[in-house]
C-alpha cells in the first residue's frame, strides 16, 4: 500500500506485485522492466545514504565508466557506527585490476570490489544479458564477476554510503544449509570465466575453488543432517580427484598439493587430517 501511494505521487515509480520467489526472482523482475540508463540494488533490510546515487551517478557520468562501487557500513540492532571518515577519493580500475582486487584482497568495509552487487551503480547495458540464478544462495557470486569481466572502466568512491544490516535471522547468518550447498561451484565457475583472458587471476581463483570445496566438505563431515545421502560429500571428493592434475598447473602451495595427493590415495587419511588439522590445510 505504501509503494502504491508513492507510485500515485510520482510516475517514475513502478510497483510490481508478485508472489515471493526469493531475492533473485525479485531482482530479475525489476531488471526486466527497468527503463533507465543505470541500475542499482538495495536489499530490503538495509538503507542507503540519501546522497548515494547522486554521488555515484555524477562520478560514473563524468568519468565515462561502466560501474562504480562505494564503501559499506555494517550495523546491528539499529546501532550505526559514527565518526567513520571518508576521503571521497576516486580510484580507476581496468577489469583485470578489479577482478584481481575481488579475488586476492582480503574482505573489509572498504575493499573496493566485494562480491555484493548492492554497493554500486551500473550501466544498464552491463546487465542486458545477465540475470541472477534463481534457487541458489550467494547469487551475487555468480553475477558480480561477470559484471567486472564485461566492464572496461570501473571506479571506486571512498565514501561510506551503503548501510548493511547484520541480521541474526537472515540468510547470511544461517551457515551451511541444503540451499547453500547448491552454490558449491561458484568459484569453479568464476575460474573458468576468467582463466583464458585474465590468467594473472587464475591462481587465486583456483585456490578459492579448492578451499570452497574443502571448507564445505569439512563442515559436512559433522553435518549429516543436511547431506543425508552423502551426495555433496561424494560430489566434492569426485571433483577434487577429477581436477587434481588440473590443479597442479597452478601454484596452490606445497601443503595443499600434498593434501590433494593424500586424498587420491587414501580417503580415510584425508578425512582424518581435515578434521584434526583444518587450519593447517
Amino acid at each position: 500500500e505504501i509503494c502504491d501511494l508513492y507510485k500515485d505521487k510520482d510516475n517514475r515509480i513502478k510497483v510490481i506485485h508478485k508472489q515471493n520467489g526469493g531475492l533473485s526472482s525479485a531482482r530479475n523482475t525489476g531488471l526486466d522492466i527497468a527503463r533507465g540508463d543505470y541500475i542499482g540494488f538495495v536489499d530490503s533490510d538495509d538503507f542507503i545514504d540519501i546522497t548515494m546515487y547522486e554521488k555515484l551517478y555524477l562520478q560514473i557520468e563524468n568519468n565515462d565508466a561502466d560501474m562504480i562501487k562505494c564503501n559499506l557500513i555494517e550495523f546491528k540492532n539499529n546501532q550505526v557506527p559514527k565518526n567513520i571518515v571518508s576521503t571521497g577519493k576516486i580510484t580507476t580500475y581496468t577489469r583485470e585490476e578489479a577482478i584481481y582486487n575481488f579475488i586476492n584482497k582480503e574482505y573489509s568495509y572498504n575493499k573496493h570490489f566485494k562480491v555484493v552487487v548492492w554497493d554500486a551503480l551500473y550501466k544498464k547495458d552491463l546487465l542486458e544479458d545477465i540475470r541472477f540464478p534463481e534457487g541458489l544462495l550467494y547469487e551475487d557470486g555468480y553475477v558480480s564477476p561477470k559484471l567486472f569481466f564485461k566492464s572496461k572502466k570501473l571506479l571506486h568512491l571512498d565514501d561510506f554510503l551503503y548501510y548493511y544490516r547484520i541480521n541474526d535471522k537472515g540468510i547470511m547468518s544461517k551457515g551451511l544449509t541444503q540451499q547453500s550447498l547448491k552454490s558449491i561451484d561458484d568459484w569453479k565457475e568464476i575460474h573458468f570465466l576468467i582463466k583464458d583472458e585474465i590468467p594473472t587471476c587464475s591462481e587465486g581463483s583456483v585456490y578459492k575453488w579448492i578451499m570452497k570445496y574443502l571448507t564445505t566438505y569439512r563442515e559436512l563431515l559433522d553435518r549429516k543432517d543436511i547431506d543425508i545421502d552423502g551426495y555433496y560429500k561424494n560430489y566434492i571428493l569426485k571433483e577434487l580427484k577429477t581436477n587434481r592434475r588440473y590443479f597442479k598447473k597452478f601454484n596452490i602451495g606445497r601443503r595443499l598439493r600434498l593434501f590433494l595427493e593424500i586424498l587420491n590415495f587414501n580417503e580415510k587419511l584425508f578425512n582424518l587430517i581435515l578434521k584434526k588439522y583444518p587450519k593447517d590445510i
